[in-house]
């Protein structure tokens, strides 16, 4: 047997409502109205990325961890994650339309308008799925010191997994993506370097004549996160992965496990994001 072997190490803003008692008041009754309004259209948001991130069984600690994170990414205007529609909730939801949404509705109102705050400015509340066992820093992804994306303890995350191909199958699904490669089947596990974070990351691999990039690997080979080992048989070409996602931010799988273990939210939410306060 030949092998290489790698060591990869979402807002319920409360209604604003003005009261005049003198015959001046110009606000309209319609002013009132629309801050109730837009009350409603925030839990609806914070409910419809809650239902796409976290199962409404979940711990309601866990739960209330992310509905603060969903009100902290609303209120920090970021767009990769939309809120499903209440149209499509229904549809998924069926009869269970109004019980699912009142367990969510619930953990929002009992963080009611708290967001995550860095030196006074709301935080893009980055998570994953699972870590390797800690998480990882945030300048190893984005490119640059993010204070409170630091690496930090998760090591009730255990979620190993492998994935194997065959090497010829794997080849084939290289030439694919890049058909000017040059690689051979002969001395296959020779053609192989990496470039990996001191935790284990992948940041660059190099097949026969190529180089792909971690988001490379992991979209062509649909791999759950880069923190891999990789060996080789004769025939096949395994990935044993650590965790799930790119590792940095809240380990939505840790956060669930110490709400279970007695943890509040804020704790939580603090353990994760360094230097970071919920108000």
């Amino acid at each position: 047997m030949k092998f290489l072997l790698i060591i990869l190490t979402l807002v319920s803003i409360p209604s604003v409502v003005v009261f005049s008692t003198g015959a001046s008041s110009t606000l309209p009754l319609t002013t009132v109205a629309k801050a109730t309004t837009n009350d409603i259209e925030m839990e609806q948001q914070i409910i419809g990325i809650l239902a796409q991130i976290v199962p409404y069984t979940s711990h309601i600690e866990h739960l209330k961890v992310n509905a603060v994170i969903a009100r902290t990414y609303i209120t920090n205007g970021m767009r990769d994650l939309l809120p499903l529609s209440q149209d499509v909730l229904k549809e998924l939801w069926q009869d269970n339309y109004q019980n699912i949404y009142t367990i969510y509705k619930e953990a929002i109102d009992l963080t009611a308008d708290e967001i995550i705050y860095y030196d006074n400015s709301p935080i893009e509340p980055i998570f994953h799925q699972t870590s390797p066992g800690v998480t990882r820093d945030g300048a190893q992804v984005y490119g640059s010191e993010i204070p409170y994306l630091k690496s930090v303890d998760a090591s009730v995350d255990n979620v190993i997994e492998e994935t194997s191909f065959e090497i010829q199958s794997f080849i084939d699904t290289l030439k694919l993506h890049y058909p000017g490669i040059y690689i051979s089947l002969e001395y296959f596990d020779k053609q192989i370097q990496i470039v990996q974070t001191v935790d284990g990351y992948i940041n660059q691999i190099q097949f026969g004549s190529i180089i792909l990039d971690e988001n490379d690997l992991l979209s062509i080979f649909n791999l759950p996160t880069s923190n891999a080992t990789i060996t080789t048989t004769d025939t096949h070409i395994i990935f044993t992965t650590n965790g799930v996602g790119d590792g940095v931010g809240l380990s939505q799988n840790a956060s669930a496990i110490y709400a279970q273990e007695g943890s509040d939210y804020k704790s939580i939410i603090e353990h994760f994001y360094t230097g970071v306060t919920v108000y």
